[in-house]
C-alpha cells in the first residue's frame, strides 16, 4: 500500500465539501486524514492522507476533476507537502 496526500480548493464551499465526500465513499482507498477548511465566503480547501492501490487513486482523482466546485487537486507522495498546506 501506498501513502498519498491529496489537495483540493472548492468552490461554493459547503455544497462542494460535501459533493468531494460523496465521492471519497465510492473510493476504495483508506483514510487516514481529512482536514476541511473553509478559507473564504465560497473557498475551502480539502486535505487528504491516504493509502490504496495506484488503480483506485487514479480513479478517485478523475472522478474529483470531473466535480464543477472542483478548481484544482493536488497529488503528492511527500509527507511534508501535506503538512505545509495544512498550516
Amino acid at each position: 500500500m501506498n501513502n498519498y496526500h491529496v489537495s483540493l480548493e472548492v468552490y461554493n464551499a459547503l455544497d462542494g465539501v460535501l459533493r468531494i465526500i460523496a465521492v471519497l465513499r465510492k473510493a476504495k482507498l483508506k483514510y487516514h486524514r481529512l482536514e476541511a477548511r473553509i478559507i473564504e465566503k465560497d473557498k475551502a480547501i480539502i486535505n487528504l492522507e491516504v493509502s490504496g492501490s495506484v488503480n483506485e487513486l487514479k480513479w478517485l482523482i478523475k472522478k474529483l476533476e470531473r466535480i464543477p466546485e472542483v478548481y484544482y487537486v493536488f497529488l503528492s507522495k511527500d509527507v511534508n507537502v501535506l503538512k505545509e498546506l495544512m498550516r
